[in-house]
Parts: C-alpha cells; structure tokens; sequence
C-alpha cells in the first residue's frame, strides 16, 4: 500500500530538510514562488550546492584570552633590528658576473602623454587636469 503525497507537500518537506546553507535559496524559491517538479528542484539545488562551494568562506579568529595588560605593540621583540641611521648600510662588493655585465644606458625621462612634456605623468599633468576639471576631456577614462 503506497501513500501519494501531493507535490507542494513533497517540495516542502525537501526545502525544510535542507541545513542552513541553503537558506538563500529556501528564500528565492519562496520569493518567486517557484512551481517545479521534484527532479526539476533537485537538480537546482545541485546547481546552488555547487556555487555554494566555489565562494570562499572568511574566518576571522580573534585571540582568546581576556583582557590584555599595557599599550599595545609593548613587549613584543622583533627578531630583525633596523639599523640606526647614524650606521651607513653596508654594501657588499659585487661578485665578478656583476661588474663584468654592461652598465646600464641614462636613466628613462618620464613624458606625459598629453602635453608631451618631460618630468611628470598625465595624472599629474596641470594641463590635463585643467582641461578635465572644465569638462573638455578628451574622451579617455
């Protein structure tokens, strides 16, 4: 003896047997209210499962212990020391493959691309930046 349940019924008890996870698509299947037949709801709740895994997921995890005594940062050593600016940086002398390789050509000057100038960028062109702010730009974002 086979009990028949009607379809509404069936789609319910689906929905409400989901975990929490698909509480995103509980509420746009209600929202649209959605009429699809039991194998037409199944394979949409794969498609969701499987979008569902390819977002990560962010876990902050934040210390566990009470209340911490003194300013922050205070106590904490750090295992590489800055040298003071007093000392001069020590440069290694260069190893033979170095100093055997060409020297390099004139340092590049930099040329806007809009007044063609040397020694700064378009966005820091004051031409550029005039002809923007007053709405004649000449068309690039």
């Amino acid at each position: 003896m086979y009990l028949v349940l009607p379809s509404e019924l069936n789609t319910d008890v689906l929905l409400l047997s989901l975990p929490s996870s698909f509480d995103p698509f509980v509420v746009n299947f209600n929202m649209n209210k959605l009429d699809p037949s039991l194998e037409e709801l199944v394979n949409m709740l794969v498609t969701f499962e499987s979008t569902i895994k390819k977002e990560k997921s962010v876990l902050y995890v934040g210390s566990s212990s009470g209340t911490k005594t003194g300013p922050p940062g205070k106590g904490k050593k750090r295992s590489f020391q800055r040298p003071k600016k007093s000392e001069p940086l020590k440069r290694q002398t260069p190893s033979p493959i170095v100093a055997a390789a060409p020297a390099k050509a004139e340092k590049t000057v930099d040329v806007c691309h809009h007044c063609k100038k040397p020694g700064h960028w378009r966005r820091n062109c004051r031409e550029y930046l005039a002809q923007k702010g007053s709405g004649k730009g000449d068309g690039k974002k």
